[in-house]
């Protein structure tokens, strides 16, 4: 699919041509006397929006989210869950109500792996470090696992929980990671180890969501309780509580540097929080049922979020407005990721020095 790699133009004296696969830019050639001004820009990439959950055709499908068009309907036949994008190698691990993880070709819209999950019971969140090519699941059989993406095997098996798990975070290189679950608890482990180093309570319902700072040993956590926690990793505790929900949490992101998070919950808005004094910055409204899932580009100032009103909204979170509305055969969204486009660049060369091979 055309659609899914990067795009190039060239502008030889202003005019804007596509690009053609024989041709190089040292092979442009001039008129005599002529000065030839090449630049070569390399666009941005399209931004594709993966989405997944339930429909009546659908259940995993891949959107052009600028144009709000479906590009790929995959054969899945589970209810999708949960999942986790490499863009740079389009491939994708799902997993939901049945047994297996699943490892899709996004170019090709096949699955290429089935990896034997949670016994008989299903995958409820996953998380992935594809340059490692390792993968950690959470399970309705109370157990988190740890996967080689290229053996397709489990090396790992956590448990602890009492209940069903619903959030995963890892970081290989520290080989730690958080996991949130029904029994109201966060854990933190030792992927060393194999088990808990830390558990961090405080919520009274269930935990849905959790995103980290690893290098500030930051979490936040979301939850049936209405509100998220701000936890400091290194002591175990919460530094701050944050309230504005009126319904459960499920969906949440932050970012550190700007102290600013996202979350969407079953009220039906995503709230913009200021992490440094707790504080509501602004309530975004649109969806008509449970914000699920959320993805956010913080550089540009953007977020998709997914919705059991089977609707993928691209807002832009300064001003509440939505870009783009994604609409297709998904009639509840659980999950969705967004390859986000790079910041364009652009070079200019002489006639001289586009005329030399590199």
């Amino acid at each position: 699919m055309r659609v899914l790699f990067q795009e190039q133009r060239l502008y030889v004296n202003g005019m804007g041509e596509e690009p053609d696969d024989e041709k190089t830019l040292w092979e442009l050639q001039a008129h005599a006397g002529e000065t030839l001004n090449v630049m070569l820009v390399v666009e941005p990439l399209r931004l594709l929006a993966l989405g997944g959950g339930d429909g009546d055709t659908a259940r995993l499908c891949l959107w052009d989210a600028e144009r709000g068009d479906i590009l790929q309907e995959f054969p899945e036949t589970d209810h999708v869950l949960c999942a986790a994008s490499d863009w740079q190698s389009l491939r994708a691990l799902t997993g939901g109500w049945e047994v297996s993880l699943r490892l899709w070709d996004l170019a090709s819209g096949k699955a290429v792996q089935e990896l034997a999950a949670h016994g008989d019971c299903g995958v409820r969140c996953v998380a992935a470090d594809w340059v490692q090519q390792r993968a950690l699941s959470g399970g309705q059989d109370c157990t988190l696992r740890v996967w080689d993406l290229n053996a397709c095997m489990c090396l790992q098996t956590l448990v602890g929980h009492a209940h069903p798990v619903f959030c995963v975070a890892f970081d290989w290189a520290s080989r730690s990671a958080i996991s949130g679950a029904q029994d109201r608890t966060l854990r933190h482990w030792s992927l060393d180890r194999g088990e808990t180093v830390q558990e961090l309570r405080g919520h009274s319902g269930t935990v849905f969501c959790v995103a980290v700072d690893w290098y500030c040993m930051r979490a936040l956590s979301g939850s049936w309780d209405c509100t998220l926690r701000l936890w400091d990793l290194s002591r175990g505790e919460t530094v701050l509580e944050l309230r504005g929900h009126t319904n459960a949490v499920f969906a949440v992101a932050m970012d550190w540097p700007s102290q600013r998070a996202i979350s969407g919950g079953a009220d039906n808005t995503l709230i913009v929080w200021d992490l440094n004094d707790g504080k509501v910055l602004s309530r975004i409204c649109g969806h008509q049922s449970s914000v699920m899932c959320l993805d956010v580009d913080w550089a540009s100032h953007r977020v998709l979020s997914g919705s059991l009103d089977g609707m993928m909204f691209l807002w832009d979170f300064d001003s509440g407005e939505v870009v783009q509305e994604l609409r297709g055969r998904l009639v509840e969204v659980r999950c969705a990721q967004v390859r986000w486009p790079p910041v364009p660049t652009a070079c200019s060369r002489s006639k001289a020095a586009a005329a030399a091979p590199r």
